[in-house]
């Protein structure tokens, strides 16, 4: 059954629905014409209700895969920071294995250099991954 040429919005087929629950409710309409609305009736509810499973499956639909890309986010998050504590400990070593003294101007500026980049890399790292830092 085509109600008409133009295809009602959602909203607009609950509107003609209560419309037409109104009018079948009031009594007032010929027994013929009661038939034909209530047919309307039945018709826009289908439709409406197709609507709506549709929608719901579209929302279940990006639920799932909003699901499946955090908990491959987490997976990579956690990858990253196993990289990036081998990263740490790799730099730590190499500081030891200079053997400078920590009096040594030398060391205190590589310290500072590697500092301020690992403090970059991390805070790159979580704004990337959407973590907020551990503290």
């Amino acid at each position: 059954m085509n109600l008409n040429k133009k295809e009602l919005s959602f909203e607009d087929k609950i509107k003609e629905l209560e419309n037409i629950k109104n009018k079948l409710e009031s009594g007032d309409l010929p027994l013929n014409k009661a038939v034909s609305t209530y047919e309307k009736g039945i018709y826009l509810a289908k439709e409406a209700e197709n609507e709506l499973r549709n929608a719901e499956i579209k929302v279940d639909s990006i639920k799932e895969e909003e699901s499946e890309f955090s908990e491959i986010k987490k997976q990579i998050s956690s990858e990253f920071k196993k990289a990036q504590s081998k990263i740490f400990e790799s730099l730590d070593s190499s500081l030891t294995d200079l053997n400078l003294s920590e009096e040594n101007d030398t060391k205190n500026k590589i310290n500072e250099i590697l500092d301020k980049t690992l403090d970059k890399i991390k805070k790159i790292s979580l704004e990337f991954f959407n973590v907020k830092e551990e503290k």
